[in-house]
């Protein structure tokens, strides 16, 4: 299976002046690329046999970020950010 990290949002809490991360982990099988369970022992889509995690993806607002990327992705405010994932290459 793949695991896919991804950065949905970030937003600035007034209140606390702290920058806010809204992140997800989803897994998909490396066959059909449909939605599975972390524990799934076989895809409910394709019925190909799934083993532990055997790469990880990294998207930002739903692009493709190399691991570098998404940990400098981590740091950026959502301005800076939106300037970041748009000055990178498109990557499937």
């Amino acid at each position: 299976m793949i695991k896919l990290e991804n950065i949905n949002k970030k937003t600035y809490n007034r209140q606390t002046g702290d920058l806010e991360t809204e992140e997800s982990v989803e897994f998909v099988c490396p066959k059909c690329r449909h939605l599975i369970s972390e524990g799934d022992s076989f895809c409910w889509f394709c019925g190909e046999q799934q083993e532990q995690v055997v790469s990880v993806e990294h998207y930002v607002l739903g692009k493709k970020l190399t691991s570098t990327e998404f940990k400098e992705a981590k740091k950026k405010s959502s301005h800076d950010l939106k300037t970041l994932i748009d000055s990178l290459p498109d990557r499937a």
